[in-house]
């Protein structure tokens, strides 16, 4: 009798579970349409306008497409961001760099090498756009190479 009702009992339990499956599938779908194709509410207005610029007028737009294409190539259509992205410094790269020494730097056929010891590795040469302990090797001059890794800049000296 016991084997009985504990049969139905996790019978009963199954299909409810099945059946609160199937709404929150359902649920969860009509959250997904709504959110992919409902108009989004705000004002445009809210809008942050961070540069307007006026634009410049164009001097013969009336006489024809030639005249008007020669002048806009003329123009500078994108400008630039003048920001500089925003770099995040979490110390690796001060890290990494404790591990390296300039050894020295010579030239050879009118390009400078760096010689770099890098701990329990030895002695390593490096070009101009090589890499070396995950950082790139931005410039070899004499006395000094300039690494970066993400973003962050590093310079190894004598």
């Amino acid at each position: 009798m016991n084997d009985d009702m504990t049969l139905v009992g996790a019978q009963v339990l199954a299909e409810r579970l099945a059946k609160l499956g199937i709404v929150s599938a359902a649920l969860g779908m009509a959250a997904l349409v709504t959110a992919c194709f409902a108009p989004i509410a705000g004002d445009v207005n809210d809008a942050v306008i961070v540069d307007r610029a006026e634009l410049p007028s164009i001097s013969n737009a009336d006489s024809g497409i030639e005249p008007l294409l020669r002048e806009m190539a003329g123009r500078r259509l994108i400008r630039p961001s003048q920001a500089r992205a925003a770099v995040k410094d979490d110390g690796t790269a001060e890290r990494l760099a404790r591990k390296l020494k300039l050894q020295g730097v010579v030239e050879s056929e009118g390009q400078y090498i760096a010689y770099i010891g890098i701990e329990k590795a030895g002695v390593r040469t490096v070009r101009q756009g090589e890499q070396v302990l995950n950082f790139s090797v931005d410039k070899v001059e004499p006395g000094r190479v300039m690494l970066s890794l993400e973003g962050v800049q590093i310079a190894l000296t004598h």
